[in-house]
């Protein structure tokens, strides 16, 4: 099919045939490729193989270096220019896990999400390289990005879409590679001395019969977030353990103040951590306690009411001194709810949308 892509140029072909026990060439001009005239075949010196001389455009010629470069680099054949054999490179040279596949090979590598996207090379066929979205899978909180590359040898049910093979057939050979790919990189992460996958990642690994333990049991601590969302981060500090107790995902006005009194005063008897979702089921999460709620009860002028992050300041409260401002909160935990509280110095309270 490669030979397609000399239409419409100047060929010369040079071969050398087994059976007959000689060379043969033909000299095929840039127009007949679109006519009836006939193309004549003549002896040749040639011993073995098969020679293309194909003239070259000026455009061909200035980008000539660079493109063999590319095509040679993952080839399975040595390629020459000028006498000099261009640098090859194992298509899975830097994979941490292989896998052999229905008589291609898969490579899984560990990496960053920003190293990896749906417009890499991911599939290599005897040294054309394309794009193919292939499964991927990211740890939850340490950056790790798993994704595949596939060394298609001889596996004649990928198809790649003729004329131009830069992407492949969506068939059912393809599905089942991506099936592969996942598994194999399962394979890879249990091979690792831990991880921090979801939960829902680690019954995908159950359910093709890898067996897992539960992820690394850290969360970090919980830090108020800014009504600047550019201003927000992710805390560096990391904690473990049962005393650990989760903090939902509150808004600024009330994260804010709550901040400084639980700063001062301590009241939840453990580390507060980020709320983590996607390790829900995990035994170890599961069993954590977490605040259910939390808000302000605020005294002022005669005037008792509660701010949280739904719940306005009623018609009658002002900016400025109050009697007292107490934080309370309720804590979820083996099936019970407990009430803490304690003093704060500061609240916000929206009011009439502001």
């Amino acid at each position: 099919m490669g030979v397609f892509s000399l239409a419409g140029r100047d060929v010369i072909i040079r071969s050398f045939s087994r059976p007959e026990l000689q060379g043969w060439m033909a000299h095929i001009p840039a127009a007949a490729w679109e006519s009836s005239r006939p193309i004549t075949i003549s002896p040749d010196p040639i011993t073995r193989g098969t020679a293309i001389a194909i003239r070259m455009s000026d455009a061909w010629a200035q980008t000539l270096d660079q493109d063999l470069a590319k095509v040679a680099k993952h080839y399975t054949l040595p390629v020459t220019l000028d006498g000099a054999e261009l640098p090859r490179q194992a298509w899975l040279a830097e994979a941490v896990h292989v896998e052999d596949w229905n008589g291609s090979r898969i490579g899984v590598y560990r990496g960053t999400a920003s190293h990896s996207s749906g417009n890499e090379p991911r599939l290599n066929f005897h040294g054309i390289t394309i794009p193919c979205r292939l499964p991927s899978i990211s740890e939850v909180g340490r950056g790790h990005h798993w994704h595949v590359r596939v060394n298609i040898i001889d596996t004649p049910d990928i198809q790649l879409v003729l004329p131009a093979r830069k992407e492949a057939v969506q068939n059912a050979a393809l599905d089942a590679l991506g099936v592969a790919a996942q598994i194999a990189i399962f394979h890879a992460i249990a091979a690792e001395p831990s991880h921090r996958l979801s939960y829902a990642n680690w019954c995908d690994a159950r359910d093709f019969g890898i067996v897992l333990p539960e992820a690394d049991a850290w969360l970090r601590q919980w830090v108020a977030g800014h009504a600047d969302r550019h201003a927000n981060y992710d805390s560096g500090t990391r904690f473990t353990g049962a005393g650990m107790v989760i903090m939902p995902d509150i808004k600024p006005i009330v994260a804010q103040p709550a901040a400084i009194a639980i700063a001062a005063h301590s009241p939840f008897g453990g580390p507060l951590v980020e709320q983590e979702p996607r390790f829900i089921g995990y035994g170890w999460y599961d069993t954590l306690a977490r605040v259910a709620r939390l808000d302000f009860t605020i005294e002022q002028n005669g005037l008792t009411f509660t701010v949280s992050d739904e719940a306005d300041a009623p018609e009658g409260a002002v900016d400025g001194y109050c009697d007292t401002i107490m934080l309370s909160a309720t804590v979820a935990h083996d099936g019970s709810l407990v009430e803490v509280s304690c003093d704060a110095e500061l609240a916000f309270g929206s009011s009439e949308g502001w």
